[in-house]
């Protein structure tokens, strides 16, 4: 076992009190800047909206399968967001952005596990998938994909800026504050996990249910690491997995 990896299953067996010497925001002061937030991404969403319309007025209607809005409106609403979040933590008085996000190295063997088992988990998704005889990839994917004109940009903004804006919110900040209510650790995983499954709304009923469970897997992982490192990587490597997965097939 490293240096890393010790501290990172200290944390975890202890708790989410332990050692602390400050205390999040309560139940409802974090679930009224939650929606503070969830409310400040709509409108950056909106806002960079504003520049495609202007362009082409007609094309309003096509802008949530347009992958240069989407790539657009994800990199604002994300990075602008996270950046709220920071603000949200640094106000509450002897919290730190650390330790409110649980911004710790886990060590190279927790995080490699946990990728694996993800990866693993996710898998076994599709499989399930293809043996209902459905698309492994969301038609709604595809259309977006179909429309790239910059691969990186949009790859910058489904790997990097959104996973670091969820992760940030939903498994820092909503849970640092959730999960010492009366939700406690179990409770802010199931609803942690039905809200980021909720946000995905342009998916269908079905993508939304795995969603809903990966974020179970994301929850537990961010909770028996105790490090937001953990379930970032993760999400970033499964969209970065999704990003390959259909350009191939859009290629071939």
């Amino acid at each position: 076992m490293s240096k890393n990896e010790a501290p990172a299953r200290e944390h975890a067996a202890a708790g989410p009190e332990a050692g602390l010497d400050w205390t999040p925001w309560g139940l409802w002061a974090t679930v009224g800047l939650g929606l503070a937030v969830l409310l400040a991404s709509f409108v950056l969403q909106v806002v960079s909206a504003v520049p495609f319309v202007a362009e082409n007025p007609a094309a309003i209607e096509d802008l949530q399968t347009d992958a240069s809005y989407l790539a657009t409106a994800m990199l604002v609403s994300n990075v602008g967001c996270t950046l709220i979040i920071l603000v949200l933590v640094a106000i509450r008085s002897g919290a730190t952005i650390v330790g409110y996000l649980a911004l710790r190295w886990p060590g190279w063997r927790v995080l490699l596990t946990w990728v694996v088992v993800a990866a693993l988990f996710v898998a076994a998704l599709d499989v399930i998938t293809h043996l209902l005889g459905r698309e492994v990839v969301a038609e709604w994917w595809m259309d977006v994909y179909a429309t790239v004109k910059q691969p990186l940009f949009i790859g910058l903004a489904t790997v990097i800026a959104a996973p670091l804006f969820e992760k940030a919110f939903f498994r820092g900040f909503l849970f640092s504050g959730l999960s010492r209510s009366r939700l406690g650790v179990t409770g802010t995983i199931i609803v942690t996990a039905a809200l980021w499954a909720v946000i995905h709304f342009q998916y269908g009923a079905y993508e939304i249910g795995q969603i809903f469970v990966l974020g179970l897997l994301l929850g537990v992982a961010r909770h028996r690491t105790n490090s937001l490192i953990v379930p970032f990587t993760i999400h970033a490597a499964i969209n970065l997995a999704a990003n390959i997965q259909v350009a191939y097939m859009i290629q071939a």
